[in-house]
């Protein structure tokens, strides 16, 4: 991937998690980024071409990915901690079912019943998201569970919050569409957390 190729495809994902009416997947990745706005910034060919020698494809995809998801609106591109993040983000990954299954225990093991992590008292958050606010509990757990029991919805309707959970909402579904995971497995894993059959 050229320094060009790659400045393009940090612009569609920055596009992709930060504007309401861009998805990555829907227009190919593929954004209106010229030349000129490549060249026309001081240091941008410098910046790109570095990473672009640095990762492959995927992995250039994957380092502005994971530093979108912790929060760095410029993608890991300004600043010295973009390949911290990045390799934190490739741990995470690669113990994604043994970070689930452990957090998945403590918070059963933080309530007396399941359903109490959902509940929503006069609009204050639920334990589950709080928990996921202290980072007691990763995006990924998070989205996981998401996927099995759909609560965003009951989140986006009872939650007393007009500006974080509607920013946290938007960041993990524009996340979860990054990620391939098998809801069968972790389905499996939840249940017998619980002694579901």
């Amino acid at each position: 991937m050229t320094g060009f190729e790659t400045y393009q495809l940090c612009h569609a994902l920055k596009l992709h998690f930060n504007e309401s009416k861009y998805d990555f997947f829907t227009y190919n990745g593929r954004t209106n980024v010229t030349l000129n706005s490549y060249y026309g910034k001081k240091g941008n060919k410098f910046l790109y071409e570095s990473l672009s020698s640095k990762y492959s494809d995927q992995e250039l995809q994957e380092y502005f990915i994971s530093n979108l998801v912790s929060g760095d609106k410029n993608a890991g591109v300004y600043g010295g901690s973009g390949a911290d993040k990045y390799l934190e983000w490739k741990k995470n990954m690669q113990s994604i079912t043994y970070n689930f299954t452990n957090q998945v225990s403590q918070l059963i093991d933080s309530v007396d019943k399941f359903d109490d992590l959902f509940r929503i008292d006069s609009g204050q958050n639920p334990i589950l998201l709080k928990a996921f606010y202290q980072s007691d509990v990763s995006i990924e757990t998070f989205l996981i569970l998401n996927k099995i029991l759909n609560f965003f919805p009951q989140f986006s309707r009872e939650l007393n919050d007009s500006y974080r959970w509607p920013n946290e909402e938007r960041r993990c579904v524009q996340y979860g569409k990054f990620l391939d995971i098998d809801i069968h497995k972790y389905t499996t894993i939840l249940k017998n957390k619980l002694d579901i059959q």
